[in-house]
């Protein structure tokens, strides 16, 4: 046919690499920021893999790097080449320091975190911020973590009588600072604005609920949520009778 003919005399491209780590379907890969020879890769046969493509084999080998899982995403963080994440089919989030990173120890990773009840399809590192991660998942919920949150204490609040008002669910890891749940199906991808701080663009697949297509939002998150904890309480504490009582409004902003 004219088609194979065409297909016969047309210029082939050659891969510049061959790599062979897998033992089976790898579900994704992504180039370290700022080199041209080193990148990562995740697979169903639940390895992580460092690879160097000066040497042509991996440089670290992570067996079982989420335990007995799939692995289903990675992305290396754009503002620390040593910081990568990865993420499972069981709804597990873990960051890694290349520096630290031991071959074969799925125990070596700096964060291990958890608020999704299903696997998580997509993760990728803020543009803007080192310590800020976001994750979608087939649970319809989108996530977005602050790593440097480890050793921070849930917010406690005076309540009305001065009487200290119990923190809300401890079982809430505090690197967990939002989830979106504007999805009905599972989120199948998403993408941070590298232009627009704290502004994310996500897509779910509404087919398997019935719908027809797939729904993609727009959103910000509020700058309560993010800016520095003490800047917030004190913005928030001068309108603190509004609040509570409705009384002494704010003046409205105009234009």
């Amino acid at each position: 046919s004219s088609a194979a003919q065409s297909a016969a005399t047309s210029p082939s491209l050659a891969a510049r690499y061959h790599l062979s780590g897998h033992e089976d379907v790898i579900e994704d890969v992504c180039w370290q920021p700022g080199s041209a020879e080193q990148l990562a890769s995740v697979g169903d046969d639940q390895k992580l893999l460092l690879w160097d493509l000066r040497t042509n084999k991996p440089s670290h080998v992570v067996n079982k790097a989420h335990g007995a899982t799939d692995l289903h995403c990675v992305d290396w963080c754009a503002l620390d080449s040593n910081m990568l994440a990865t993420a499972c089919a069981k709804g597990w989030l873990k960051v890694w320091d290349t520096r630290k990173m031991q071959v074969g120890n799925e125990n070596s990773a700096v964060k291990t975190l958890r608020a999704h009840q299903q696997a998580i399809m997509r993760t990728e590192w803020c543009p803007h911020r080192k310590d800020i991660i976001a994750t979608g998942s087939e649970d319809k919920l989108l996530a977005v973590w602050n790593i440097s949150n480890d050793e921070e204490a849930p917010m406690e609040v005076d309540g009305e009588d001065g009487a200290t008002v119990e923190p809300l669910d401890s079982s809430v890891p505090p690197e967990l600072i939002f989830q979106h749940a504007g999805h009905r199906s599972p989120v199948v991808d998403f993408q941070w604005n590298p232009h627009d701080p704290w502004s994310i663009v996500s897509v779910s697949d509404d087919v398997s609920s019935g719908m027809a297509g797939g729904t993609m939002q727009i959103w910000r998150m509020n700058d309560l949520i993010y800016r520095d904890r003490d800047e917030v309480i004190s913005e928030l504490d001068a309108h603190r009778d509004f609040i509570l009582h409705g009384n002494n409004a704010p003046p409205s902003k105009v234009g």
